[in-house]
Parts: C-alpha cells; structure tokens; sequence
C-alpha cells in the first residue's frame, strides 16, 4: 500500500469546480491541467470554499477588488476560512508540509500575485456604455481580498506558503 502524502496544497474553488465562477469566463481546462500535475507530484489538495458563490450567488456578475474590499465581504472571508485555516494547523501538527497555495491570478478575491482592480460607481451600463465598461477594470499587483484575508490568518498561525497563480484567463 503507498504511503499518504505528506504535502499538501490549498487550491482556489473554481479549480476542482469551474460551475463557481462568473458564468461565461470558463474558457479552458487549465484547472484539471493544474490540480493533475499537484496530484502526479504526490501533493494532497484542500479545496478552498470560494467566498464569492456563498456571499452573492451563482447569478453574479464579474468585480472589482475595489468592491469586495468592505468589511462584510472581509468578515464573510474570515467566517469561511477559519476551519480551513484550522485544517492547515492540524496537518502541519501532523507532519505535514504545506506546498502552495494555489490561486486564480486576476480575481478580485483569489488572486495571488495579481487581483482585477477599478471602481467607478454606479450601473456599469448606464455610466460608461455596455462595451466600455470593461475598460475601467485593470489587472494590478497584488492578491485578492479572500487570499489577503486566508494569507493574514495562515501568518497568525506561522504559516507562511508559497504562492502560485493559474491565470484566471486561461480557466
């Protein structure tokens, strides 16, 4: 009988599940392409919870970091990791190492090393015109607010990961 994995890594949602993400921007199979390659290297995996499904549905449209960086969102972050934060103490308790967190370069919540930022105000449509109103979204440095909360946590516990993103462009 093999022997259990002694790594692991903690994977954005929409990895293992592309039906949690803003209807229309699932273009590839980058995904299953990423968590393959953690499963060949012998990397167990912990599936984050993705904040946004459980905070504004299935029916949402795309934001901004600008638009989910406000206390609520911050709290329902916190709310949603802290067994999984929980989960990495009890593995590392274990013996286990932490490989990677795994995030969704591009997203305002699950960006690791790049996050889409930009807020105007009101009705997208009625301010700038329907195909303008991508324009005003950039693609910045920096994480999202779910990885900026997930990864403040981890640091209270001593956990520092190292990060990986899968462009969320290339999902």
């Amino acid at each position: 009988m093999p022997s259990l994995p002694r790594r692991f890594a903690l994977v954005a949602h929409c990895l293992l599940d592309p039906l949690a993400k803003v209807r229309g921007i699932t273009n590839s199979d980058d995904g299953v392409q990423t968590v393959a390659a953690l499963i060949g290297e012998g990397v167990a995996l912990v599936q984050l919870p993705c904040p946004e499904i459980t905070y504004l549905g299935a029916r949402r449209w795309g934001m901004t970091y600008e638009q989910y960086d406000v206390p609520a969102f911050r709290k329902h972050c916190r709310d949603l990791l802290q067994p999984i934060v929980d989960t990495v103490a009890a593995l590392i308790d274990g013996g286990a190492v932490i490989d990677r967190l795994v995030g969704i370069d591009g997203s305002p919540s699950c960006g690791v090393s790049k996050t889409c930022r930009g807020y105007s105000g009101g009705e997208p449509e009625a301010v700038y015109g329907a195909t303008e109103t991508a324009q005003h979204a950039q693609i910045s440095a920096g994480p999202g607010v779910f990885v900026e909360v997930l990864l403040d946590m981890l640091r209270e516990r001593g956990v520092e990961p190292p990060i990986s993103g899968v462009p969320e462009d290339s999902l």
